[in-house]
């Protein structure tokens, strides 16, 4: 019975709303008054919006390391622990 009723119901509405506009037009419209940008320019504009990756991945590696380096005392392991960031590209900058 729930479902015959479910069934009157939706042949009611669905001819409803075609008729009277409710359902989507399938192309949207666009204004005469939209300015088509050059891809390249659009591009250039979105990248400068995106942060350096390459950036914050090197700082948060590096940082640690580089902190660890203010608590060793002995000269010797100090310069072993130099050389070894350097070797990994990670040495202190001036």
């Amino acid at each position: 019975m729930l479902i015959v009723l479910l069934l009157v119901l939706l042949s009611v509405i669905t001819p409803f709303g075609r008729a009277s506009g409710i359902v989507a037009s399938s192309t949207p419209s666009v204004s005469a008054d939209v300015v088509e940008l050059d891809a390249s320019e659009l591009s250039d504009g979105l990248v400068g919006l995106l942060p350096d990756i390459g950036q914050i991945y090197r700082t948060a590696v590096a940082y640690p390391l580089q902190k660890a380096r203010g608590d060793i005392t002995d000269p010797e392991l100090l310069e072993f622990y130099d050389g070894y960031l350097q070797a990994i590209g990670f040495a202190p900058e001036p």
